[in-house]
């Protein structure tokens, strides 16, 4: 798995702010640096990085306790390694709702974890995106 891309509204202090669409890395050890002045939002960042591999309950109930007015939404890539996981875990499994999102996560190779960001990825197939939630990050 892979952070492919981020929207932030509003998170602390950035406001606005896309980075991404990132590429897949590569076979080999990919560095990615965040680099800029104190306060610049580094660790805003990686943050909402660790938000989005987080479960939803905690992601939620962190996120409006501390951060109500906090809107982002992060996407997260598939590696070809974790596609044949999927594939091969969806042989076992019959819920019918979990097939769909098996199917998702198969087409898409991504999926996407938001808070507060009605017009992004993840509110476009909430159920769907819930479901591969459950699926890549467990219940």
């Amino acid at each position: 798995m892979y952070v492919k891309g981020i929207k932030i509204k509003k998170y602390r202090h950035l406001v606005d702010v896309s980075l991404g669409s990132f590429l897949r890395p590569t076979s080999q050890s990919d560095l990615i640096v965040l680099a800029g002045p104190n306060g610049g939002g580094k660790t805003s960042i990686l943050e909402l990085v660790s938000f989005a591999l987080s479960n939803a309950w905690s992601l939620t109930y962190k996120l409006n306790r501390t951060a109500p007015e906090s809107a982002f939404e992060v996407t997260l890539g598939l590696l070809p390694s974790e596609l044949e996981l999927i594939r091969a875990d969806q042989l076992e499994h019959t819920d019918p709702n979990l097939g769909e999102a098996y199917q998702y996560l198969l087409q898409r190779k991504e999926y996407s974890r938001s808070f507060n960001f009605p017009d992004g990825e993840y509110e476009k197939n909430s159920p769907c995106t819930i479901a591969c939630t459950t699926l890549c990050n467990g219940p």
